[in-house]
């Protein structure tokens, strides 16, 4: 496996780990409607859509051992809108019992 992809794989597990402790430790932390959790997943996905043309301005400036300040942040942003957005959606499924 090659170095890059290695490190990459590593920033993703770790800011979905982080994501899923954050969810976890602070069940109350984000917004409790469809339509907000929608608009942040939106919001985290423009925010990754971004991250390349970021990426090479940071790596450019300071060396790719920087980029692990832009990357952890944004990715460990989206994981968390998505665990937010899946936790609102299966509150508002019917409970059966």
């Amino acid at each position: 496996m090659n170095q890059p992809l290695l490190y990459t794989t590593g920033y993703a597990v770790g800011s979905a780990l982080l994501a899923l402790w954050v969810v976890v430790r602070k069940p109350t932390l984000g917004p409790a409607t469809l339509q907000a959790s929608f608009f942040l997943c939106a919001v985290a996905y423009a925010l990754l859509r971004a991250t390349a043309p970021l990426m090479k301005l940071v790596v450019d400036a300071a060396g790719p051992a920087a980029a692990v300040l832009v990357v952890v942040p944004i990715l460990a942003f989206a994981f968390w809108s998505a665990c937010v957005l899946m936790r609102v959606f299966i509150a508002r499924l019917p409970h059966r019992g």
